[in-house]
């Protein structure tokens, strides 16, 4: 769903203007979750995540999608937006 989202939001794309930095990769959601940094705390891992792929494009939409599909969260009740 990462991949997907980082093409609809031209993240990754080969389409890059003359001049224009290079983006660095793209960092899975499950990578972040694994990463020492978090201490274990997905929630922490989420936000770092949140943080890292909208500053690569992602909408709020796409990054929303791809958290709630990623963890089981119905215990922290219904999304109201």
């Amino acid at each position: 769903m990462v991949a997907e989202a980082a093409t609809v939001a031209g993240v990754g794309s080969d389409e890059v203007g003359e001049g224009a930095p290079e983006l660095p990769p793209l960092r899975s959601l499950a990578d972040i979750h694994r990463d020492a940094r978090s201490g274990g705390d997905l929630h922490r891992a989420d936000l770092a995540w949140a943080c890292h792929v909208a500053a690569m494009g992602l909408s709020a939409s796409e990054i929303r999608d791809v958290i709630t599909e990623a963890r089981n969260l119905p215990k922290k009740g219904a999304y109201r937006p």
